[in-house]
């Protein structure tokens, strides 16, 4: 589903790496990474950061190093929601690569027995329990990638939708960090310093969401191609059953027996 758009507020913690002046804040692992094992570790490290870091806020949460003169309840409300956010979305992250390793594994299952499969055990014409069965099989796998498919131009759609607020995100971070530097030394540092963590948080959190939403799409698509290959299995075992069916007294009973 889509809970993983709750929309980010904005903030930064002390000790979250900060996106360099003129660049801008990266996801924790590239969304087109082909080794799932190594951006699993990526994330899992991450999110064990975020949730420190998220420990440290709450437990400083009223104290001066937390509050700087002039910051408002609200933007320090907006801070923790932006630190406790994060720390969801990587695993939802952790979500989607398991989804996608699922799907993976399952279509190299079923191509593998498509391509060991020699036919059925027994000569035609087969049981019509049978044709019910693999028939109720295809309309599942198709049924599955129709929804694959939806889900995946979601993903797309949310994206792309996405990426002027994460552009604008990583410019606001860009010019607060500026900013704390020129007020380097002056009473109003420990302010823009705080502010810098705050919009560079605000971008992380964004950079992060775009790479979720890309991961989305990813274990998607890669949910229909394993729908897909069950879908092709199932014509190929329809189409060697003929068009012959045969109804046996046992097949009538497991029928009524079913009615009842």
């Amino acid at each position: 589903g889509c809970a993983l758009l709750a929309a980010p507020a904005g903030g930064q913690i002390p000790g979250f790496p900060l996106p360099r002046a003129g660049s801008a804040a990266a996801p924790a692992v590239a969304p087109e990474a082909a080794d799932s094992g190594k951006a699993r570790e990526a994330i899992v490290k991450a999110q064990a950061d975020a949730q420190a870091q998220l420990a440290a806020i709450e437990a400083a949460i009223g104290t001066p190093q937390e509050t700087p003169p002039g910051t408002s309840v609200s933007e320090a409300a907006q801070r923790l929601t932006l630190a406790r956010q994060l720390t969801g979305l990587y695993q939802q992250q952790l979500d989607a690569l398991d989804r996608g390793d699922t799907a993976l594994r399952r279509q190299r299952e079923t191509e593998r027995a498509n391509e060991n499969w020699r036919g059925f055990d027994t000569p035609g014409p087969h049981s019509v329990l049978q044709f019910d069965a693999l028939r109720d099989e295809l309309d599942s796998a198709e049924r599955r990638v129709a929804q694959a498919d939806v889900r995946r131009a979601l993903f797309e759609r949310i994206e792309g939708q996405f990426t002027a607020k994460l552009k604008t995100s990583q410019a606001d971070a860009r010019l607060a960090a500026e900013a704390a530097d020129a007020a380097r030394g002056t009473p109003q540092a420990p302010r823009r310093d705080w502010l810098r963590d705050f919009a560079a948080l605000r971008a992380l959190v964004d950079s992060e969401t775009a790479a979720l939403l890309q991961m989305g799409a990813r274990s998607a698509r890669e949910e229909a191609a394993a729908a897909a290959s069950a879908r092709d299995f199932a014509r190929r075992k329809l189409a060697a059953m003929g068009t012959e069916a045969v109804l046996s007294p046992e097949d009538l009973g497991r029928i009524v027996a079913d009615l009842d």
